[in-house]
């Protein structure tokens, strides 16, 4: 019976043997092909594979030259980079060929299109972008900065904006100019509410929805942010105790804004349908808020270490107050408290809600 010491060394011996089989072959030379301002002695000083070494052909090898590839690729100035092993008449020897691709230097960077929004290059557009000024220009790389250019514009409200770049042979490298064709800007106009409930004041329900939602009078108009706006319309009535409500639509309404200076804001009305500009949107939620509810009885469930009327003064929030949301949930962790601090950290209250019948205001 073997020991299972020698059946280890067995099991070992197998992969030393693979090894000792791999075909070995001597490098001659190290080609470099492609570079055009870049000396070829410093993509050598980055490569590891050398003239007079051996390698195993199927394996060694290639791990060395994919090593290689990855240390040309992080230089900056060299994309598509790629090897290529060539065989003499002598199958033991082999010459690698690494051939580059080099990327134009950029000696001079432009914008065009933006002169006369107000918009610093160097603050609003150069910091969303990867190519600079003395860096390299990698085609791919400059597709997604002008992506990036197109989304910085278009959420400020210039909707439909687009941008390319052309280039052209300067010395030392290429002229880039970037130019953004920049429609003019849609802003929010007005924001109405059809069936908003007398008491839920407007400047109250602009008050909160000023702190979540995006199109807001006077700000960019970003139509692909209108439904998570429509769901704080309703949250907003919700919260302040209108549990029922639901929106049954918005309206969006495109209009021309004056101008300060036009004459027509003098004597007309402040928006006018005339074609000019066709700049703001006025939006009309069509509210059905439904019934306004109050908290009825309270009663705590599976509690055994608090006595309910503690657990009732903790809450603190009075049989027929609103139901308003934020106020419940402050009153369920005040009652939290009262048992945590007993010693129980972990103890969670879970609300449940059972309607009876709401009370209309009037």
């Amino acid at each position: 019976m073997r020991s299972p010491f020698l059946l280890a060394l067995a099991a070992l011996s197998v992969p030393a043997a693979i090894v000792a089989a791999e075909r070995q072959v001597t490098v001659d030379e190290v080609r470099i092909e492609g570079p055009r301002t870049v000396h070829p002695d410093r993509i050598r000083f980055v490569t590891t594979v050398r003239p007079g070494r051996s390698y195993g052909i199927e394996r060694e090898l290639p791990l060395v030259l994919a090593d290689d590839v990855r240390a040309v690729e992080r230089m900056g100035p060299f994309t598509d980079t790629r090897t290529e092993l060539v065989f003499g008449a002598d199958p033991a020897r082999v010459s690698v060929v690494i051939r580059v691709t080099e990327l134009p230097y950029v000696a001079d960077l432009a914008f065009e299109g933006i002169d006369d929004g107000g918009w610093s290059v160097e603050s609003d557009l150069q910091k969303r972008m990867e190519t600079r000024l003395g860096g390299y220009a990698n085609p791919l790389i400059l597709e997604n900065d002008l992506r990036a250019v197109e989304r910085f514009f278009r959420d400020k409200g210039h909707r439909g904006t687009t941008a390319s770049y052309r280039r052209e042979d300067v010395p030392g490298g290429i002229k880039l100019t970037v130019a953004v064709d920049l429609p003019p800007a849609v802003q929010v106009g007005r924001v109405f509410y059809r069936g908003l409930p007398r008491e839920m004041r407007r400047r109250r329900l602009d008050e909160i929805l000023d702190r979540s939602q995006v199109n807001r009078p006077g700000r960019p108009w970003q139509p692909e942010m209108l439904a998570l706006d429509q769901g704080d319309v309703v949250r907003a009535l919700q919260d302040e105790a209108w549990l029922d409500c639901r929106l049954a639509g918005v309206e969006i309404e495109r209009a021309d804004f004056v101008r300060p200076l036009d004459e027509r804001r003098r004597n007309g009305p402040e928006f006018v349908p005339d074609g000019a500009y066709d700049d703001r949107v006025h939006l009309l939620y069509d509210l059905e808020a439904g019934l306004r509810y109050k908290l009825g009885s309270v009663s705590f469930v599976g509690n055994t270490v608090v006595g309910a009327d503690d657990l009732r003064a903790a809450f603190a929030l009075e049989q027929g107050a609103w139901f308003r949301r934020g106020d419940v949930g402050k009153a369920i962790e005040r009652a939290r408290r009262a048992i945590s601090n007993r010693g129980y950290a972990r103890c969670r209250v879970a609300q449940e809600r059972r309607v009876s019948k709401p009370v209309s205001c009037t």
